[in-house]
Parts: structure tokens; C-alpha cells; sequence
């Protein structure tokens, strides 16, 4: 995918959503519309701020996950890595039926 599709992609993207690294900086292109979210996983009590940050920073809902736990703001946890090798690993584990329960809500809001 070109840098153009990237950007125009983004830009018509309601909830951008994904494992906390590189990729959800193309956050950066989505309107800040009241329903434009970004969801950011992670491993279990790991937490690093700079994706809840941006999307603060834009006007853009964010919501963090811990395996079923979702962490919003104003209640963001500090920054933390307890486990390096997991927090980078490919093993993150995540309820789907918890994300799938809050797209839905975020996307039948008015």
C-alpha cells in the first residue's frame, strides 16, 4: 500500500485499533469526530503512553486493553514494563468479545 492509500485510509477511519507500537501513528490522519477511537493493546500491566497521548492530543477517543481490562482515561496507569521480552512478544493476550462489545457500543452512539 502506497504512503497516499496509508493516509487516505486512515483518514476515513472510525476506530483505528492494534497492538501498542509504530502502526497507530497513522492516528495522526483521522478527523476527530465524537466516535473516532483508537484502541491500544497490550500485555498485561505493560503500559507505555505515547499512543493515548496522540490521540488526546487530536481529539480522539482511546482505550487501552489488558487482556479483558480496559484502561481509559482520566485513569491511565504510568508507564510500565514488567516484563520486556512479553511486552514485545507476539503472546498478548486480549478478549475479543470485550473489544467487540465496545466497537459496537462506540459505533450505534449518537
Amino acid at each position: 500500500m502506497s504512503k497516499q492509500e496509508q493516509i487516505s485510509l486512515a483518514s476515513r477511519t472510525t476506530i483505528m485499533m492494534g497492538v501498542h507500537g509504530n502502526g497507530l501513528t497513522a492516528q495522526i490522519w483521522m478527523a476527530p469526530t465524537p466516535k473516532a477511537t483508537v484502541m491500544e493493546f497490550f500485555f498485561p500491566q505493560g503500559f507505555i503512553p505515547d499512543y493515548s497521548k496522540t490521540a488526546m492530543s487530536l481529539g480522539l477517543n482511546y482505550h487501552g486493553f489488558w487482556g479483558s481490562k480496559t484502561i481509559e482515561p482520566p485513569n491511565l496507569p504510568q508507564r510500565a514494563m514488567p516484563d520486556p521480552k512479553a511486552f514485545q512478544g507476539s503472546q498478548i493476550p486480549l478478549d475479543a468479545n470485550v473489544v467487540i462489545s465496545l466497537v459496537e457500543k462506540i459505533l450505534s452512539s449518537d
